[in-house]
């Protein structure tokens, strides 16, 4: 049975942690500048969960003592090459795109809210007039049409701007 450190456990683990987190840290930052900034912009409910998935392992890889640097960056690896090629698909494949990414929501439009889209998506009225304050508008009556957008983000459409 081992022994619990609580507060020093000697210097090979932290050395190791030094070692592992820094070597890794940069092969998650090159593997995602390879293959994209698509990767880090607004993340989709598939991106998300690739990159928690992604802090997973890293988090693992600093404080497993039994994973090596080269199974996390396996891991690591396998998860940024899948996350690529399901946008590659997603981006041949309009069918796959929608299986994977929930489209465009309209929330308000022309004075008139959805009120079924917003209870669907879990959204309040004050949800959105947070999201007109945002863009530095006042009120409603200043929008044409806000959207949901795939990736979770409010779009607001403000009157004479659309087309």
């Amino acid at each position: 049975m081992s022994e619990t450190a609580y507060f020093f456990a000697g210097w090979e683990p932290l050395i190791r942690i030094l070692v592992v987190g820094t070597s890794l840290f940069l092969s998650v930052v090159l593997l995602l500048r390879i293959t994209g900034n698509r990767t880090l912009s607004s993340l989709t409910t598939f991106d998300f969960v690739v990159m928690v998935a992604i802090g997973a392992v890293f988090g693992r890889a600093l404080t497993a003592r039994d994973l090596s640097y080269s199974e996390a960056f396996a891991a690591v690896t396998l998860l940024v090459v899948l996350q690529y090629l399901l946008s590659l698909l997603k981006f041949h494949s309009r069918t796959l795109a929608r299986a994977i990414a929930s489209p465009p929501v309209v929330l308000y439009s022309d004075g008139t809210f959805h009120e079924k889209a917003l209870r669907r998506e879990r959204l309040t009225r004050e949800d959105l007039l947070s999201a007109i304050r945002a863009e530095g508008y006042e009120t409603f009556s200043d929008v044409d049409l806000l959207v949901l957008e795939t990736a979770g983000r409010i779009s607001v459409i403000v009157k004479g701007r659309r087309g």
